[in-house]
């Protein structure tokens, strides 16, 4: 059991359970893409997803590596930051996976290739060029995640074309969502962020202005994906963004910090259910994903997570 839980920990330093609104965003736009008729049980593009995952969880590992001593004083993410894993063997874990992605994903597309390197690149600004300790970067490289996320689905498709214009103004919606999202989940490391100098926009400027310009983005996002006029945009950040925005609303007016969660939770559970309608594998991998967590942090550390 302690070998395999040790085996795990390489497994989790690449944190699957915040792949929950990657893979649901890069579902978004292959849907976009391919538009799947409801009930069809289309298939997910697993390669693709394979692929981005481990450039998305490689940024996760560059980010634990410079958060190191902050999240050992907000007493969290325990792998690096309580020397589980050694920083040396974070490194070789990051690069190998970065190297294996990045070369394996021109076989799907060279735009699939180039929206992964604008990932890898993105993640180390954030990480080690001071963009996760500039308010107006910080959200930028979120807000940039949300919409590679979304191209990366939409290029998970060999050989295909279309106009840049266009995949930018559909994507656009869910850069905004994620931008919304960083916010309010920046917010309950205020503290340990002062201690570090994060300066996030809650740090610089409140808790009550990062909440606002939340309550904002999310309703441009839910704007944008009516202006698109498409209907799987619609259906999904379009609809979540419009159902949500009273919940973010709310939050803001009453400043209850420990309901912050509520909106984002709702915003994700609506963005994803017109998905499993057309792909119910995507069910099986999230809840595949959280038993498997279950079960880890339980053993590993005694957490109930998530």
């Amino acid at each position: 059991m302690q070998l395999l839980l040790r085996a795990l920990d390489y497994v989790f330093l690449l944190r699957p359970t915040l792949m929950f609104p990657v893979w649901i965003t890069m579902m978004c736009g292959f849907a976009v893409r391919t538009e799947p008729d409801f009930f069809t049980n289309s298939p997910l593009p697993y390669f693709a997803l394979l692929l981005f995952s481990l450039s998305a969880g490689t940024t996760y590992i560059f980010n634990q590596i410079a958060d190191r001593e902050s999240d050992f004083h907000n007493n969290k993410l325990f792998l690096l930051s309580h020397h589980h894993i050694s920083l040396t063997a974070a490194w070789i874990e990051a690069v190998l996976l970065t190297l294996f992605s990045l070369v394996l994903s021109t076989s799907i597309s060279m735009a699939f290739f180039w929206v992964q390197v604008a990932v890898v690149v993105a993640g180390i600004c954030y990480s080690f060029f001071g963009f996760m300790s500039h308010p107006a970067l910080g959200l930028l490289i979120n807000f940039l995640g949300g919409i590679f996320s979304f191209l990366g689905g939409y290029f998970a498709i060999p050989d295909f074309q279309s106009d840049l214009f266009d995949q930018l103004m559909l994507s656009l919606p869910y850069g905004f969502a994620w931008g919304a999202v960083y916010l309010l989940v920046s917010i309950p490391d205020v503290a340990g962020d002062k201690k570090f100098g994060k300066n996030t926009i809650a740090v610089v400027h409140g808790e009550k202005r990062a909440m606002f310009d939340a309550f904002l983005l999310v309703l441009i996002a839910a704007l944008l994906g009516a202006l698109t006029q498409n209907f799987y945009v619609l259906i999904t950040v379009g609809l979540s963004g419009l159902i949500s925005t009273p919940y973010f609303f709310k939050v803001f007016a009453d400043g209850d910090l420990s309901k912050i969660s509520t909106p984002v939770k709702l915003s994700m559970l609506l963005l994803s259910f017109a998905l499993f309608f057309s792909y119910p594998m995507l069910l099986a991998l999230l809840a595949a994903t959280v038993l498997l967590s279950r079960f880890y942090y339980q053993k590993r550390f005694g957490l109930k997570y998530p």
